[in-house]
């Protein structure tokens, strides 16, 4: 039984394995690292049960965060990680009998900062690491003696469903997205640890807010109080201006702490980097002041779409109109609806490539049958398609169908004035939309590119949208066919449109599941 020292206490192996590390590696942690492994090792005051299942560190560009996964990892594999029993009150742990340890990102370059550091340093130390029996290989550390090592996992090698791991340290999850399998390994790196009472542990720079990104969601977890997650960061009491020279340096001092009484970061040479014309203000207060913010060029306020979800099913025979773009090979296809008299907008259907596929194509038969299936099952006014790779399917979509209509999205002046449009039905709450993740994702990515040929009333310049960058795997395809589905209905109810026939599903007496 667990006897407190001071009120308040929490039993914790996290002295233990503190003092394992600093002993075998050679290395001093700072106060804020052994505090922080007191809380990563907590147990149970009773059962001695691990209590973190999934933690999040989110600290600034250069305060340790690598190394301490590197460090958390060697601990996971070598060190008293698992409960054994109570000795004086206090909580005694043993080595893990089958340690499986994964390095884990979305890319091999990211894995190596926390792996590189790792083998240097058990490279440097290895005759004081003799007992431990550890076998250094290539790109894997072995233990020579029993079952266990640390390997370097991503997301581009694909499933790795089922591996029942002890540890993984998920290495700058601010870049995790579903886009780039981002969240799918994160899910998977969590059941597998669960399958053997295992961990996560995440380090990260601080995201975009509310941007989707795994570092974004187990933020959000912890401040809903989930059971199990841990979430650590420090952030500037006050929001400094970046040309304010005295308070951007105090305000870097607080974030950066103990490192920079270590000199392991030079106050001075970060502030140059903030005001550097080639940092973004955004990407400043992210990396250097830990501050969740958003990027300047975001197309639309991200907050705002997710206040405007709905629960709505628009019923069959409703007057609709619809939105089509997409690319045939790499970017995402994809129908949006439109409800004319609510607005309410839904994913009617989307095709995107799958991961770790190269050879693959849009398969063109599947996106004539969900469009004919949608001119049967409600009254459609208009299908705004942007032609680029479809334009013979448009044509022949046309020749069917009366209400299909191109719409080249890259004439700039009408793409702003719709976007314009758009975003001012978001704003007044007009429209609505479903929960579908992967239209919020793609309102998420758009970025604003300057049309300087279209100007608002006070002659400033409209935008349209953009990927973040030309092959970034980013995509906003159902941004713009929301667009374009809602400025159909502008057409709409501009043209006085109104319900002309009943669906034909609900003709024939067919039911819709």
């Amino acid at each position: 039984m667990f006897v407190p020292r001071v009120d308040g206490e929490l039993p914790s192996l996290g002295q233990q394995v503190g003092a394992h590390i600093e002993h075998y590696l050679g290395i001093t942690l700072t106060d804020e690292q052994a505090r922080r492994l007191l809380r990563l090792y907590q147990v149970d005051p009773k059962s001695g049960a691990r209590i973190i299942r999934r933690a999040g560190l989110r600290a600034p560009k250069g305060k340790g965060k690598s190394p301490e996964g590197g460090y958390v990892a060697f601990a996971e594999l070598t060190g008293p990680v698992v409960f054994d029993r109570w000795e004086n009150g206090r909580p005694v742990g043993h080595r893990h009998p089958f340690p499986w340890i994964q390095m884990a990102a979305v890319s091999k370059d990211q894995t190596d900062n926390m792996a590189v550091w790792l083998f240097e340093v058990l490279r440097e130390r290895e005759e004081d690491l003799a007992d431990l029996k550890i076998d250094l290989g290539r790109t894997r550390i072995y233990l020579k003696d029993r079952a266990g090592r640390i390997e370097q996992v991503t997301a581009e090698a694909g499933s790795r469903e089922g591996q029942p791991i002890t540890f993984a340290a998920l290495d700058q999850t601010e870049s995790w997205k579903r886009a780039n399998g981002g969240i799918r390994l994160a899910a998977t790196l969590r059941r597998n640890a669960a399958k053997t009472g295992g961990w996560t542990y995440e380090l990260q720079n601080a995201p975009g807010p509310a941007d989707g990104s795994v570092a974004d969601l187990t933020s959000r977890a912890w401040s809903r109080g989930q059971g199990g997650v841990l979430f650590d960061t420090v952030e500037p009491s006050k929001i400094p201006e970046l040309d304010d020279r005295p308070a951007l340096i105090e305000a870097l001092a607080e974030v950066y702490g103990e490192a920079v009484d270590r000199k392991w970061v030079n106050l001075e040479r970060l502030a140059d980097e903030c005001v550097d014309a080639d940092t973004s203000p955004s990407e400043a207060y992210r990396y250097y002041l830990n501050i969740s913010m958003p990027a300047e060029e975001a197309a639309f306020d991200i907050d705002l779409w997710n206040e405007l979800q709905a629960d709505f099913k628009v019923p069959d025979g409703e007057l609709i109109t619809v939105g089509f773009d997409g690319a045939r090979f790499h970017d995402t296809t994809g129908f949006v609806g439109t409800h004319v008299e609510s607005g309410y907008q839904w994913v009617i259907d989307v095709w995107e490539r799958p991961p770790n596929v190269a050879d693959w194509e849009v398969p063109e038969a599947e996106v004539n049958e969900v469009l004919e299936a949608v001119q049967d099952r409600w009254d459609v006014w208009r299908v705004y398609a942007d032609p680029p790779y479809w334009e013979t399917a448009i044509d022949r979509w046309a020749g069917t169908w009366e209400n299909v209509h191109p719409w080249w999205t890259n004439r700039s002046k009408p793409m702003a004035y719709a976007l314009k449009a758009y975003v001012s039905a978001m704003r007044s709450k007009e429209l609505s939309h479903d929960d579908d993740p992967r239209f919020t994702e793609h309102i998420r990515n758009a970025r604003r590119k300057e049309a300087p040929q279209a100007k608002d009333d006070e002659g400033r310049p409209l935008w349209t949208i953009r990927k973040e960058a030309p092959d970034s795997p980013l995509k906003i395809d159902l941004a713009m066919a929301g667009c374009l589905s809602w400025e159909a209905r502008g057409d709409a109810l501009a043209a006085g449109a109104t319900q002309k026939r009943r669906s034909a599903y609900a003709e024939r007496g067919l039911e819709i599941v």
